[in-house]
Formats: structure tokens, sequence, C-alpha cells
């Protein structure tokens, strides 16, 4: 499973803008603004709603989901992959 699919079955409605997964109701604070953001690279997030300013990484997401362990490895290989690219070719 990569990023995008991970954020289409489990984040509801959301768009791509660059390296940004812009989803409309973020998972903590459930505001459908528009203002949560999930880096399909590095797999960092960020809620900028401004109530709740919620922010780590994927790893945190997927636990406060209460997804399987098979899918947060499968997710994570993932991350791991583009982070390694990301790195390489930032030399």
């Amino acid at each position: 499973m990569n990023i995008e699919e991970f954020v289409k079955g489990n984040l509801g409605e959301y768009r791509i803008k660059g390296k940004e997964a812009i989803i409309k109701t973020c998972p903590f604070c459930g505001r459908n603004k528009n203002k949560f953001y999930l880096n399909i690279e590095t797999g960092l997030y960020k809620c900028f709603s401004g109530s709740c300013n919620e922010s780590g990484s994927i790893e945190t997401l997927m636990k406060h989901l209460g997804l399987n362990e098979e899918i947060k490895k499968q997710v994570l290989e993932e991350v791991g992959k583009r982070i390694n690219e990301w790195s390489i070719s930032s030399k």
C-alpha cells in the first residue's frame, strides 16, 4: 500500500497539490476546513485549523486511526523508500 492509497482509504476526501495531500477533515479535531496536510514523500502531517495544530509522523497518525500492523508496515516501507530516494536525489 502506498501513501496515496492510505490517504484514499483512511482519511476521506482529499486533493493532491505538489507533495502534499490536503485532507478535507482533520482526523484529530474533526474540522472540515481543508487544513490537514500530509506530505506524501516524508509522511509528516500538520493540522493548520488553529484549534488543533496536531502534527507528527505518519506512524503516529496510523496509531491514532487504529490501523492493523500489516497496513502500518506497508505504508512505513513506502515512506522509507521515498525518503531514501529523496535524500539521494538531493545530494
